[in-house]
């Protein structure tokens, strides 16, 4: 068997299994296991495999895929801003649509603020603020232990220096900043059910439930803000695609003004930001 003839029996049991990027996933799979990149497959793909114990190898990465473990897990990595990011089952695997918020604020916070990352998971929001603008002073928080110490990695082999605070959403942090990120929970419960069977059957359910009607962390955020965010400093939060109505409007009746909404790829609603402007807080 060459090494073409396995990569093309791989795709075919994902594309069995319903993979719809049977054809990426199994090169994806491939290129982790043997290293290489397209050129040098390329140059090796006629060749006859001569270890068993490589074929059975694969052939398990397959397995996994096609009991839709997603690729990133079983590969242990997502490329996120240009740089590769840990990821296990601790943390949602980082989305490109995620990187559109990442580039607003980059554009946008003034030199040297204090930035903070709320619900980090993997880390790659706050490691990519403090790699791309090194001038920032970058905090990140998350209720759990565990994303946090997937975040540590990230930082960690990445290079980038981040104050980290563990805690129920705003409970744990400290002191004042110029402009707050999240990427909340905001699929609503009873939607949980309807997603890919790589979203609900293996990312952690704490990262995508926003309760009833997928608000839950926005309201929290909202109401609590003032204690955390300085006056004239920015909100960016990343929503569900049907959410930016409602967004909006949440923050516009909690003390934000120049509320504004963006896209992401495809042109839905993705991203919302607004300016605080004092008002009282509420606990």
């Amino acid at each position: 068997m060459t090494w073409e003839q396995l990569m093309r029996r791989g795709e075919q049991r994902l594309l069995t299994a319903g993979i719809d990027d049977a054809a990426v996933d199994a090169w994806l799979l491939l290129s982790s296991l043997t290293g290489w990149r397209r050129a040098e497959y390329f140059l090796h793909m006629s060749e006859t495999i001569v270890s068993k114990e490589t074929k059975d190898c694969y052939e398990a990465l397959i397995a996994k895929r096609a009991n839709r473990i997603p690729v990133q897990y079983i590969i242990g990595k997502q490329e996120f801003y240009g740089r590769d990011f840990y990821v296990d089952e601790r943390v949602l695997i980082p989305r490109q649509e995620t990187e559109l918020l990442v580039s607003w604020a980059v554009s946008s916070l003034p030199k040297g603020a204090r930035v903070l990352d709320l619900c980090t998971g993997s880390g790659c929001i706050a490691v990519s603020l403090k790699l791309e603008r090194p001038d920032l002073q970058v905090a990140a928080a998350d209720l759990s232990e565990q994303a946090l110490a997937v975040a540590m990695k990230n930082a960690a082999c990445n290079g980038a220096e981040i104050e980290w605070m563990q805690g129920d959403l705003l409970e744990p942090v400290q002191g004042m900043f110029d402009s707050i990120l999240s990427n909340p929970p905001y699929i609503a419960t009873d939607a949980l059910a309807a997603t890919a069977p790589e979203v609900a059957g293996h990312e952690p359910l704490m990262a995508l439930d926003g309760g009833a009607d997928g608000l839950n962390f926005y309201r929290k955020i909202a109401e609590n803000i003032g204690m955390y965010l300085k006056v004239g400093g920015t909100l960016f939060l990343e929503i569900g695609y049907d959410q930016g109505n409602a967004v909006q409007q949440l923050l516009a009746g909690s003390g934000f003004s120049a509320v504004e909404c963006r896209t992401d790829y495809a042109g839905l609603d993705r991203m919302v930001c607004g300016v605080w402007n004092g008002r009282k807080y509420r606990v």
